[in-house]
């Protein structure tokens, strides 16, 4: 089994967990990688300056950041991902690093691959290359002392109007991201659909809409001040007056290693409290 291993260095300090995980699947037989530049010297271990396309898995050592930064690979080449987290929650997270013996599993067939949707958009109709959002799409004023005004119409051109500090568009994936701090609900990562919650509205409608998978949103900009786009907190470009984007569930999918499928909802409420503490 070739696997390639993508560590965070700042949260692994002096990569102590990453050596574990390589240890653990040295021990079971595979084949592993890493990127040179990381220069870990680890016996048994291969390095390549260009990312492997044809690795069975991808294990990710860090947070959720890390692991958005390494679904470009996992969405581009179709590897599913495995992370192992170092941050604070960690819901795209599997595993905590004291469950490494869990990647046994990788090698025994326990464990079930989840596909989950990502958002596509495109500006004035040219799509955005090799752009997705496994989170959310984020659409805020360029000039923080002002409103935006942003219109959002389903593909039947129906209308919503937001005075706002901005909206974002989530996958369901996303709904517990910035959406969630935002007041948007929860939507359950198999739950198909495109959510849009309003940032501080200026107005009495503050609800977030779930839309189904199926729908195309276009959202333009009404201010004469251009929206900021940002992909997965990542800036990504501007909307200018009068400018239209649209946003519609992505053909490809981000696929995720997990071992404990039916205890997905236990293992988001334990998080959920988890954030509460701290």
């Amino acid at each position: 089994m070739k696997i390639v291993i993508i560590p965070n260095e700042t949260k692994d300090k002096g990569f102590e967990v990453t050596r574990r995980v390589i240890a653990e699947l040295l021990s079971h037989a595979a084949s592993v990688y890493l990127d040179a530049a990381l220069q870990i010297e680890a016996e048994g271990v291969f390095t390549y300056s260009h990312f492997p396309p044809d690795a069975d898995c991808i294990v990710v050592i860090g947070g959720d950041g890390t692991i958005l930064h390494a679904s470009h690979h996992a969405v581009r080449y179709g590897i599913p991902m495995l992370g192992i987290n170092l941050g604070r929650l960690g819901y795209l997270s599997e595993l905590a690093p004291t469950q490494l013996s869990m990647l046994s599993g990788l090698f025994n067939g326990d464990y079930t691959v989840e596909e989950k949707m990502l958002l596509s958009l495109s500006i004035d109709g040219a799509m955005a290359s090799e752009q997705f959002a496994v989170n959310e799409i984020v659409f805020s004023h360029s000039n923080p002392v002002e409103l935006t005004y942003i219109t959002l119409a389903d593909r039947y051109g129906a209308t919503l109007k937001y005075r706002a500090d901005g909206l974002i568009l989530s996958t369901p994936v996303g709904s517990t991201a910035y959406s969630l701090s935002a007041g948007g609900p929860i939507v359950l990562q198999d739950h198909p659909s495109i959510l849009a919650t309003p940032v501080c509205p200026h107005s009495f409608f503050d609800r977030s809409i779930i839309f189904s998978d199926r729908e195309c949103l276009t959202v333009s900009c009404g201010s004469q001040a251009a929206l900021n786009i940002s992909v997965d907190g990542r800036p990504w470009g501007v909307l200018n007056e009068g400018a239209s984007c649209r946003v519609r569930r992505s053909e490809k999918n981000l696929k995720m290693i997990t071992f404990h499928k039916e205890n997905r909802m236990s293992a988001l409420f334990s998080k959920m409290r988890s954030r509460d503490e701290l």
